[in-house]
């Protein structure tokens, strides 16, 4: 199927498939594809279908080039690159593309109509249309309420984002939610209801000027243009992140810009690429950096166990469940819960996790009493979530709760020039005091020219095996290449495993004089590891 491919700054954010008819793109939302960007117009960009043929028409006020040329309209064919505003749009015919799902990061391609989130990355920060509140509430003087997320709860609760003292709202009265350059109303069953101009409403979208009632309180909503530079990092690391690349300064600027604050962060990025590295930074660098940090990997703890470890139980609550036990969201009280691999959360218990992002409340397994948690959540994923949603398999209100500061790692293969930095900083972690390390020119060109599909974890992992493999401390490129299987083996061979193994641990015992302890820190296991595997190979 024909496809438009969106990117910005090199970053791609979205895969629209095309149908037959005209496609609307612009900043509306009656368009079929609603992008940010306050140089777009409502209706921008027309993509008109005709006999399988497709045809680019400029409509709007933005200029539109084609392959670097500047154009009102233009035939499309593959690999054509359109450029709009701040987007550049890639046109493919073909189902073959060079695109892997899992790195892909943004919102999604449905068969209804398809919105960005309005932010955009640019070179001095973040830059989006941010939503503030004028209040005015009885016997109060007026105040006005800068929106820094996507969805924003309002009521009398402490948990809510926004506080109201008024005897009149609900604890959790309403919540607003700003998406594709719309504002969203939805009235949480409150007691007393929500108006707008007057109009008693369970759901609408407010425009300028527009008046909401939420008890006896009025709220006027208006979307204002914010712009907010960081200063430039030029470091070789930040916090624990290593690496001087144009990316990663980019990325270093956002972390310091975002983490001050208790926005919702999720962070993409394919596996390796030290996603909780940037999650514990974010931690560090914020106010909450004193109290407790608590990392839960929603991948790998078994489906029927996972509300326990989130929310925790009630004794006797299911088998096992001997004793009462907090989960994380209380463990984490006061600070950051980092939820890994979220994107592999169960679907049914999506929107328990959705209740408490959006209210502070939770229940534990098993338990009736409510309890309240004031707390940072931040979300790591490889996968597209956009595509589970799309799917069926994520839910579409839980994404845009979670996205509302993205941060896109950069694979390793996108930063070469920091895989000598890294290789260097994991030698000399590794190498033991006696036995300085280092690598011959060789097997710089050798690490450089590497695509790295395990990332900054592959890495690691190569530099620790050839500290082991290295004889006189001087690291090869014999050393940093893994041996290879015959390609009609369905799989490893085992013998040739356990051969290589008696060879690691035997050059090891005679570098290190047969002192087992430094063996084992050698090889990186423990000692009583060691012990067993010398009695497997019959080793002295």
């Amino acid at each position: 199927m024909p496809e438009l491919i969106f990117y910005q700054r090199g970053q791609p954010l979205l895969r629209f498939p095309l149908g037959r008819g005209d496609t609307k793109i612009g900043r509306g939302a009656e368009c079929d594809l609603t992008l940010a960007g306050d140089s777009l117009s409502r209706v921008q960009l027309l993509l008109i279908e005709s006999e399988n043929n497709y045809f680019a028409k400029n409509v709007g006020k933005a200029p539109l080039s084609h392959n670097g040329k500047p154009v009102g309209s233009t035939s499309l064919k593959e690999g054509d690159r359109l450029v709009l505003a701040e987007w550049e749009i890639e046109f493919s015919s073909k189902n073959d593309v060079s695109w892997n799902q899992d790195e892909t990061y943004a919102s999604r391609a449905g068969k209804e109509n398809t919105r960005l989130l309005n932010v955009a990355l640019s070179r001095e920060g973040l830059t989006g249309d941010r939503l503030k509140l004028r209040i005015r509430e009885p016997e109060k003087n007026p105040r006005e309420y800068l929106v820094l997320q996507e969805v924003t709860t309002l009521g009398k609760s402490p948990s809510s984002d926004l506080k109201m003292d008024d005897p009149f709202c609900s604890d959790t009265h309403a919540k607003l939610i700003v998406k594709g350059g719309r504002i969203i109303l939805f009235d949480l069953n409150s007691k007393n209801g929500s108006f707008l101009n007057g109009v008693k409403i369970k759901e609408a979208d407010l425009e300028e000027g527009m008046k909401l009632r939420l008890g006896q309180t009025e709220i006027e909503a208006v979307l204002v243009s914010e712009e907010k530079k960081v200063a430039a990092i030029k470091a070789d690391s930040f916090g624990p992140m290593v690496g001087s690349s144009s990316k990663m300064a980019e990325l270093y600027q956002l972390i310091q810009q975002v983490a001050p604050t208790d926005a919702t962060v999720c962070i993409f990025g394919e596996t390796g690429t030290g996603k909780e590295l940037v999650a514990r930074a974010l931690h560090d660098l914020s106010p909450r950096r004193l109290k407790n940090w608590v990392a839960l990997n929603c991948g790998a703890i078994s489906g029927d166990l996972i509300e326990s470890e989130l929310f925790g139980h009630e004794k006797g609550a299911f088998t096992g469940a001997y004793q009462q036990r907090k989960g994380a969201f209380e463990q984490a009280q006061g600070g950051t819960l980092f939820l890994d691999e979220i994107g592999e959360l169960p679907i049914d218990l999506q929107p328990k996790l959705l209740r408490v992002l959006e209210t502070g409340k939770f229940r534990r397994v098993g338990g009736n009493q409510e309890y309240t948690t004031d707390l940072r959540v931040v979300c790591a994923t490889h996968r597209d979530i956009s595509r589970l949603v799309s799917e069926g398999k994520f839910r579409e209100d839980l994404f845009f709760r979670l996205y509302v500061f993205p941060l896109f790692l950069p694979p390793l293969r996108e930063r070469r020039e920091d895989i000598l930095k890294l290789a260097e900083y994991f030698l000399k972690d590794m190498s033991p005091s006696s036995k300085k390390s280092r690598l011959h020119p060789d097997a710089v060109r050798f690490l450089e020219r590497q695509e790295w599909k395990g990332n900054i974890r592959e890495l690691k992992n190569s530099i620790q095996r050839a500290v082991v493999l290295s004889k006189n401390g001087e690291i090869g490129v014999d050393e940093l290449t893994l041996p290879k299987f015959p390609a009609s083996a369905d799989s490893p061979n085992t013998s040739n495993l356990e051969q290589l193994e008696r060879e690691l641990i035997e050059r090891e015992i005679r570098s290190n004089g047969g002192n087992r302890i430094a063996v084992a820190k050698a090889l990186g296991i423990a000692k009583s590891t060691l012990y067993e595997k010398l009695k497997k190979y019959g080793i002295a």
